[in-house]
């Protein structure tokens, strides 16, 4: 498996040295959709966010979405993928397992 990191921001530098060797910090890019064509699936693990347009061009590619339960994702995902609790790696986990 190969983790991929799409995005740019204070803590990337943080985000590369905490990486192992199956991540890649790619930062900003403008060849989303092609990404988003060579993925499997689509995480996004924010604490706070709106509707996220990121989620919505994942689904339209067809990934299944694996998210934090916000109000907003779950009503982007409905039954299209899966939600948990923000905070802690255990809860993410637990609910791909169940699944």
């Amino acid at each position: 498996m190969t983790l991929l990191v799409v995005g740019d921001g204070p803590l990337r530098s943080t985000v590369q040295h905490a990486a192992g060797a199956n991540a890649h910090v790619l930062g900003r890019r403008d060849d989303v959709p092609c990404l988003l064509d060579a993925a499997d699936v689509y995480v996004s693990t924010s604490y706070r966010e709106g509707l996220s347009l990121s989620l919505l061009e994942a689904m339209a590619a067809g990934l299944t979405p694996i998210v934090t339960d916000l109000p907003e994702n779950v009503e982007a995902v409905d039954e299209a993928g899966l939600a948990f609790a923000p905070g802690t790696r255990r809860a993410w986990r637990t609910r791909c397992d169940d699944s």
